[in-house]
């Protein structure tokens, strides 16, 4: 609980530096976990019943829930609370979002049921709508499910540097990232020198000469991600010296090119 509410903060959560609360969540919700058109669909549909629900009890001025919203009023009720926590946390892994997804769903549901309920002329537009909306989720979770039937990229990279890069060369590589060099058949990374790179030390001068030192001693860079690069240009300000080395090193000017 204090990671997630940034009062501890690991290397790792850099990426959530200068996020905003709750449109992260969102935004990522509908690129990266739902898609766009059931992201939309998902939204819109949480936001209409909730104006339609409180509509409803206004125009009643009674805190009875009639029979037809009561289903409604059960959704939102756990929707909108653990959106407001979750969506206010300083760490923001998607995953924190997964209970909301099928409450999410629906509350879609019941919304296109209003509509064609209040719209019955809308039938043969919200049917064509849905098949969209449904044809593209089936293609979007075969497209990210084939990720896995291939090999994993860092696995393909470290064959490559298996075939071009002789053994006894000395590699840099980054600490708290994923396994940067993968044993593959008979391969090892134990056939290299492998040097380390902690980049997410307080930058000093001392950190500046051990990268120096460290460079003029290696043969090829080893990046995984851009999970380590990206945190640190994200907030250059807390990494002045660590951001000016990746600048430098992405221009060229450290002797290394991609």
């Amino acid at each position: 609980s204090n990671m997630v509410q940034g009062q501890w903060r690991p290397p790792y959560i850099l990426q959530y530096e200068h996020t905003a609360p709750y449109w992260y969540q969102l935004k990522h919700l509908i690129l990266y976990s739902l898609g766009v058109p059931l992201g939309i669909l998902t939204i819109l549909g949480t936001t209409g019943m909730f104006i339609l629900a409180m509509k409803e009890f206004l125009l009643r001025r009674s805190l009875a829930v009639p029979r037809r919203w009561q289903a409604t009023v059960v959704l939102l009720t756990w929707t909108l609370p653990v959106f407001w926590i979750v969506g206010g946390f300083h760490v923001k892994f998607l995953r924190y979002m997964l209970p909301l997804i099928p409450f999410l769903c629906l509350l879609a549901a019941l919304f296109v049921d209003e509509l064609l309920q209040r719209f019955p002329a809308w039938k043969m537009g919200m049917t064509v709508i849905l098949i969209g909306v449904l044809g593209f989720s089936a293609f979007y979770a075969t497209a990210f499910v084939s990720i896995y039937q291939r090999e994993d990229p860092r696995v393909q990279a470290s064959r490559w540097i298996y075939e071009h890069v002789e053994s006894g060369a000395t590699l840099l590589t980054e600490l708290w990232e994923f396994a940067s060099l993968a044993v593959v058949e008979d391969q090892h990374p134990a056939q290299y020198r492998v040097l380390s790179l902690d980049v997410y030390a307080p930058d000093s001068d001392a950190k500046i000469r051990t990268i120096a030192d460290q460079l003029s001693e290696t043969d090829l860079i080893v990046m995984a991600t851009r999970r380590l690069y990206g945190s640190i240009l994200r907030v250059p300000e807390k990494f002045p010296l660590t951001a000016n080395y990746y600048k430098l090193l992405f221009d060229g000017v450290l002797g290394f090119t991609p």
